[in-house]
């Protein structure tokens, strides 16, 4: 039974007293000050360490109890847990959110393989419109491959991208699918080319069913990725920013894998990198401030017993 939400929320802009909750079923609450989410994380299920900041981003955090991820909305069970990753995004352009994170093993361009990336995403208050960006990246060292999830450039009414950041209104990376505001599971096939030199074909889906590979004719981006080098994929990358405010998404289960059953599986055959933001609070010390009635800063460290 589901009893409580943690997620973290990651936001460039330092926005007062962000409040970080956890809530049980009985409903008591503990709030603690904003912290960074740069080092959260470690080399663990397929990751090399832990998500460090990307270029041109800024790195003020808070955990939140959040209503959480529409799970139940969901067009398909997917494999997760009942944590998430919550970013708010409070003002235009200024809190561009930028994070990566090294996988343990690349995932080379073998001819023949095929890379596959997931991620459910849910969308809360207003939808990301105009030049308001959000995706999942993936790198081969600092060359940025594709970016999958919605790009800037203006196309409006939202609509799916998968393949440039920033593709704008035409080119081969946008969908003719809208984002409606349901949670949604985005999928994305990358096949690979063996070499540098030809490009990798690459397809993107929303909410295929996870027990059936979807088909590469069903896709709803179909497009090619050049210059892969024989490396391959390394790094996956998360960011959320652009013009729009007051625009919260819930991010979570982003995963890499080396086929498509793999992505849903509670026991995958092959290796796979999953990240499904996991990070609860373990210990009360150091939290807090003296506020809210309270006249030190923090929880002190346990007091050894008395004896009677």
């Amino acid at each position: 039974m589901r009893i409580g939400t943690i997620s973290l929320s990651w936001h460039s802009w330092s926005w007062p007293r962000r409040l970080f909750c956890l809530r049980r079923q009985q409903w008591s609450h503990l709030r603690i000050r904003p912290r960074h989410s740069v080092g959260v994380g470690t080399a663990a299920n397929g990751f090399g360490g832990p998500w460090v900041a990307s270029a041109n981003g800024t790195e003020v955090s808070s955990v939140s109890v959040t209503a959480g991820f529409d799970y139940a909305n969901l067009a398909y069970e997917v494999k997760h847990d009942t944590m998430h990753l919550q970013w708010v995004k409070s003002n235009a352009w200024s809190d561009a959110n930028r994070y990566k994170r090294g996988l343990a093993a690349a995932k080379p361009n073998t001819a023949g393989t095929s890379i596959w990336l997931s991620y459910l995403v849910d969308f809360k208050d207003s939808l990301p419109v105009g030049n308001t960006y959000f995706m999942v990246k993936m790198y081969s060292g600092t060359k940025e491959l594709l970016a999958a999830g919605h790009g800037g450039g203006g196309n409006t009414p939202a609509s799916w991208t998968c393949g440039s950041g920033w593709p704008g209104n035409t080119g081969d990376d946008l969908s003719t699918t809208q984002i409606t505001g349901d949670p949604a599971w985005v999928v994305v096939r990358m096949v690979m080319s063996g070499d540098a030199v030809t490009p990798c074909r690459t397809f993107m889906w929303v909410d295929p069913n996870p027990a059936i590979e979807p088909d590469t004719a069903t896709a709803i981006v179909k497009r090619n990725t050049t210059e892969v080098p024989v490396a391959g994929v390394d790094t996956i990358a998360l960011e959320f920013g652009g013009d729009g405010i007051l625009t919260r998404l819930i991010f979570d289960e982003i995963t890499v894998a080396s086929n498509y059953l793999d992505l849903n599986a509670a026991t995958p055959t092959g290796t796979v990198a999953r990240e499904s933001f996991n990070y609860p609070v373990t210990s009360l010390i150091g939290l807090g401030s003296a506020a809210n009635g309270f006249g030190a800063p923090g929880w002190p460290a346990p007091m050894a017993p008395k004896d009677s």
